[in-house]
């Protein structure tokens, strides 16, 4: 099964394949572009660039990418194997423990999130997307263009569900929070302290649940 969240808006793409051949001549193109050759998970481990895979796109607000225990600045270590969920922000090499990390979700199995472990076994990443497969079989993709952004969940047979913590920001930086609920969709604003605490950003956001879901409050702003 598969469970799609659309941030802000769903884009499509559309992908032309051409290949020009005669009787007598034959060719094909196999050019790489600089955008190839990124390796995303530079600078990811340590404190060493405080860098995140995250799928991004260059001035979008957006920033979807994995929080992981334990963590570095960007809410992400490559060497570690637990997740605990994905964030839609987060503001890279800036020190302070980073700043960020809103919007926080997590696919689960059964009934209840936290008993649901994600411990990674799969992992891949280029310039605007993400993915993660987990050894419990749910596997996770993200992609961003522009200020939008899509979520793609694979679930295995069995109970399953998607936790929401609008809550959740780095280092308690959390200040204050409203949404609105309305058939599969939640929307509203989050505010949360900047890095070091030294002001407050606000941010608005759109979420869109592809399939037919229940919502379910299990505590404040979750």
């Amino acid at each position: 099964m598969k469970v799609s969240l659309k941030i802000i808006a769903l884009l499509s793409f559309f992908y032309l394949n051409v290949l020009a051949q005669s009787k007598t001549t034959s060719f094909s193109i196999n050019e790489k572009k600089p955008v190839d050759l990124v390796n995303v998970f530079l600078g990811s481990s340590g404190d060493h660039g405080q860098m995140s895979p995250a799928a991004s796109y260059p001035f979008s607000m957006l920033s979807i990418g994995p929080q992981t225990y334990p963590k570095t600045h960007t809410g992400y270590e490559y060497l570690a194997k637990k997740f605990e969920g994905f964030t839609h922000n987060r503001f890279e090499g800036v020190g302070c423990q980073g700043s960020g990390g809103n919007l926080f979700v997590k696919p689960f199995l059964g009934d209840d999130p936290k008993a649901s472990e994600l411990i990674k076994s799969t992992e891949k990443a280029v310039p605007g997307y993400y993915e993660v497969g987990f050894e419990n079989k749910i596997k996770a993709s993200f992609s961003v263009v522009g200020n939008a952004g899509k979520h793609v969940y694979q679930f295995p047979t069995g109970k399953k569900g998607i936790y929401i913590d609008l809550s959740y920001a780095f280092n308690g930086a959390f200040v204050e929070e409203e949404h609105v609920i309305k058939n599969n969709t939640i929307s509203g604003w989050i505010e949360s302290k900047t890095t070091c605490s030294v002001g407050k950003y606000r941010i608005y956001y759109y979420l869109e649940i592809k399939n037919n879901i229940n919502w379910e409050e299990v505590a404040n702003h979750k």
